[in-house]
């Protein structure tokens, strides 16, 4: 007899030798990982053996409950037999879930994506509530117990396999992902293809991208691909000229351009007009973040009186350029 991490008890018997023809091998109702590897499992059985049997239920052709890795790696390396418990074909769905996920929380770490796919075959395939999914099953998945993670995984979830391979490959971090989640598919993938893979970007970076991308997609009716598949975009991202970090850099300039075009233009203008007023370190001109103030700062690093009286000199010899930077806050 087993029990489960939250006192529900599970008959197991004694292991017994199976056929591996009389499992079920397309039933995956308790397979609760987005994909797994059998190659390492393979070598290690053919030279250790099967050390932990797996677990089956009674159905016209077995069922697996816990166990999908060893099972397959069997399989691969062509064996005839497998040694399994078997449960009783009364055992209810709820109990072999149970069971299933208590194995998974002391054998095996589950990835992000693996919970995320839980939580949605929990609540769409066994009718697990929202209570429940906080209460009893973000334990066995090593998750905190809270409403806003379940939503964010549950988002995941129903990303593209694409994105979900990339996040597994580290193409994209878990923030990001959550992020990307968000969007719908027409708007995720081209930032996915285009920004993701290209760029080496943060997420607040990404979070930007998005601001850009939204406002520019209200106001000229055109979709994130169609933006981004701009030539003037499109070229940089995808030129081997440039380092994935210089793509963020000039991506987020290009995308700011169209977003703000009249404080590009005065931003232009600013450093223009600043280059001819600058002395190194002594002598520093800039604007409030944005242009947004009636007032232009002023740095001055003298070392001396006799340097002070200097850069206030130099300042009156630049009224004109002076003059040029107050006219842009207006």
């Amino acid at each position: 007899m087993l029990e489960t991490k939250f006192g529900r008890h599970i008959e197991l018997g004694k292991p017994v030798e199976i056929p591996l023809r009389d499992i079920n091998l397309k039933d995956l109702t308790f397979l609760f990982r987005y994909k797994f590897e059998i190659e390492d499992l393979s070598d290690s059985i053919k030279q250790a053996g099967l050390i932990n049997p797996v677990v089956l239920r009674q159905k016209e052709k077995y069922q697996i409950v816990c166990g999908f890795r060893r099972v397959f790696s069997y399989k691969f390396i062509n064996k005839k037999l497998i040694r399994a418990f078997v449960l009783d074909k009364e055992t209810q769905d709820i109990d072999c879930v149970l069971f299933a996920l208590n194995d998974n929380y002391f054998t095996g770490n589950l990835n992000d994506i693996d919970k995320a796919m839980t939580l949605r075959k929990l609540k769409r395939n066994f009718l697990v509530g929202e209570s429940e999914l906080i209460n009893i099953f973000t334990t066995l998945l090593k998750m905190p117990k809270s409403k806003e993670v379940i939503k964010n995984y549950l988002a995941i979830s129903e990303v593209e396999d694409e994105i979900k391979e990339g996040f597994l490959n580290d193409k994209l971090n878990l923030g990001q992902l959550f992020i990307l989640s968000r969007l719908n598919a027409s708007e995720r993938i081209p930032i996915y293809k285009y920004i993701i893979l290209s760029c080496r970007i943060n997420t607040n970076e990404l979070k930007e991208i998005i601001e850009y991308l939204t406002f520019l997609n209200r106001k000229f009716n055109k979709t994130f691909d169609e933006i981004l598949d701009k030539k003037i975009v499109k070229n940089k991202l995808l030129s081997g000229n440039f380092n994935p970090r210089q793509k963020t850099i000039i991506l987020l300039n290009t995308l700011r351009d169209y977003r703000y075009p009249n404080l590009t233009k005065k931003s232009r203008r600013f450093f223009k007009i600043s280059k001819c007023i600058n002395i190194g370190d002594k002598l520093r001109i800039s604007f409030p973040e944005n242009f947004e103030g009636d007032f232009v700062n002023v740095l001055l690093k003298p070392t001396s009186y006799k340097e002070l009286v200097k850069l206030i000199g130099i300042i009156k010899t630049k009224k004109r350029h002076f003059m040029a930077l107050f006219r842009l806050l207006k």
